[in-house]
């Protein structure tokens, strides 16, 4: 029987960024990208999304406050 788990470092999405809210928004937008791309894909856009921000593939700029 074939299952679907993913380990997701979710505690390296707080290092990255303070606000994990914002992070939150931009692995939301990377993952709506990669649907966009390839929405017939067999894997979960929100997994590539996590897994690009946590090992730094995403460029992101956080505005001044």
């Amino acid at each position: 029987m074939e299952t679907n788990e993913y380990i997701l470092p979710i505690e390296g999405i707080w290092n990255i960024m303070d606000n994990k809210y914002k992070a939150l928004v931009v692995i939301g937008k990377e993952a709506r990208r990669i649907f966009q791309v390839n929405p017939q894909s067999s894997d979960n856009p929100v997994v590539l999304a996590i897994q690009r921000f946590v090992n730094g593939e995403i460029v992101h700029e956080e505005a001044e406050e």
